[in-house]
């Protein structure tokens, strides 16, 4: 019998903070190339790492309180504001963590995204590509 492929002889927890890290380091990728295009050479893959960390923690946090505190006062209006805050506290957090202002802050996020989707559209494409062979 071949033996099985070396991933699956990894703990599931090991395997599990593996792919975490994986997808942490791609994640990290667009925001580090966007914020270079922005910022210029303040800009470091650590500081993007440390982005894309905080940042979704930072809105969660965010969305979680707030909607919670803004519904007691304006019912079911609550959550859209509730997103409007977590995204300026997201956008906070790269504020802080890359040293801009707020347009700048709103610059890598967008640019970053829009990297982000061409990385995914180029990958799918290859993907599509390869997939017969």
């Amino acid at each position: 019998m071949p033996r099985p492929f070396a991933i699956w002889t990894i703990p599931p927890l090991t395997t599990l903070i593996l792919m975490l890290l994986i997808a942490w380091i791609f994640a990290s990728i667009p925001v580090y190339i966007a914020a270079r295009i922005i910022v210029g050479k303040k800009a470091s893959m650590g500081k993007a790492m440390l982005a894309t960390l905080i940042g979704p923690i930072v809105f969660t946090i965010v969305i979680a309180l707030s909607s919670i505190i803004l519904y007691l006062f304006l019912g079911e209006l609550s959550s859209i504001l509730a997103i409007i805050l977590a995204f300026l506290a997201w956008l906070a957090s790269y504020k802080t963590i890359f040293d801009v202002g707020w347009t700048g802050a709103l610059s890598i996020a967008i640019v970053s995204s829009i990297i982000f989707l061409i990385i995914i559209v180029a990958l799918s494409a290859l993907f599509a590509v390869l997939a017969p062979i």
